[in-house]
């Protein structure tokens, strides 16, 4: 290959391929979401340690996809295993058994209270935000503060 036809194969290789998703970035960036996390979901299933299922239940909890974060975070609270960050776990397992239609006034509180502290918490707002719309309480400030 000579310098001359550089740019031209270059160009060539830029050039947008035929997806599933042509046409739509949004819909691309969804499927390589979904893929990146079903490969660390494959990766982290093979591993039995408490800390890694820890981690990647944390991933998919952030990522609010709420089922592979029950799934690894109950993986990593087996009996007889203790690890840094058990407690958080805890927290964010038990936010995520909460069911917002049948939440009682203290879910609520202890929601409210999750957001105060962690305001990037998905799963915590989303069921804050449900059980809000539920209650039919819109004197609430929302979106709730955030600290900076």
């Amino acid at each position: 290959m000579n310098w001359r036809s550089a740019p031209a194969n270059c160009c060539r290789l830029m050039r947008p391929r035929r997806t599933p998703w042509a046409g739509s970035v949004s819909n691309g960036a969804e499927i390589l979401t979904r893929q990146r996390s079903a490969c660390c979901r494959m990766s982290a299933a093979k591993l039995p340690e408490s800390e890694v299922q820890f981690h990647l239940g944390m991933t998919c909890y952030m990522m609010a996809d709420e089922d592979a974060a029950r799934a690894a975070l109950q993986r990593a609270l087996q009996p007889g295993t203790a690890f840094p960050g058990s407690n958080e776990c805890q927290r964010c397992l038990s936010i995520l058994n909460l069911k917002p239609a049948t939440a009682d006034a203290a879910a609520r509180s202890a929601l409210e209270k999750r957001v105060s502290e962690k305001a990037d918490d998905p799963v915590a707002l989303v069921r804050l935000a449900r059980i809000y719309q539920r209650d039919g309480n819109w004197t609430s400030p929302w979106p709730p503060t955030r600290p900076f």
